[in-house]
């Protein structure tokens, strides 16, 4: 029997396959942070890249994974594998419409192997893209090895490396 999360899995692969890291050189001025909401507390980080970015609020966007709960309100912020057919596309319009926002910078602080943060990831019109280290994921322009709960270090290796690639 086929499942969802084996054909969820081709899509992601067959996306992957025609994937390709562009870079520009524009300065970042508006940021999507995508997040597994099970691992992260968003509104502690989000004000802390506010200010080693100085980003205002307005101009960052999140996108939180979690788990499936029928019980659970519809939140435009957060997504979970329902959102997603049976070959691994998107059924949200509002996710949609969040993978087609070309920010400037998209954050990805999913340490661990999602496939559904990686699909979205993948999809997403981001000029660059920024994430823990993880020899899984080639999808990132930047990787930063640090602890996945240090986000302050992370944060502190963001902005070293987007002073030196001159996009701050």
């Amino acid at each position: 029997m086929i499942s969802k999360f084996k054909n969820t899995k081709k899509y992601y692969y067959k996306l992957l396959k025609k994937y390709s890291i562009f870079n520009n050189d524009k300065t970042i001025k508006t940021i999507t942070i995508l997040y597994d909401s099970r691992d992260i507390s968003i509104d502690n980080y989000r004000s802390m890249i506010k200010k080693v970015l100085n980003i205002p609020s307005d101009k960052i966007n999140t996108i939180g994974y979690r788990n499936y709960v029928k019980k659970d309100t519809v939140d435009d912020n957060f997504f979970s594998k329902k959102d997603f057919n049976w070959f691994g596309r998107l059924k949200s319009n509002n996710l949609k419409k969040l993978v087609q926002n070309s920010d400037d910078m998209l954050i990805n602080l999913c340490y661990k192997n999602n496939m559904y943060i990686n699909i979205v990831n993948l999809l997403s019109k981001a000029k660059f893209k920024v994430g823990f280290f993880n020899k899984k994921n080639t999808t990132l322009n930047l990787m930063i090895d640090v602890k996945h709960d240090d986000y302050k270090a992370f944060n502190f290796e963001i902005n070293k490396y987007l002073q030196i690639l001159k996009k701050k």
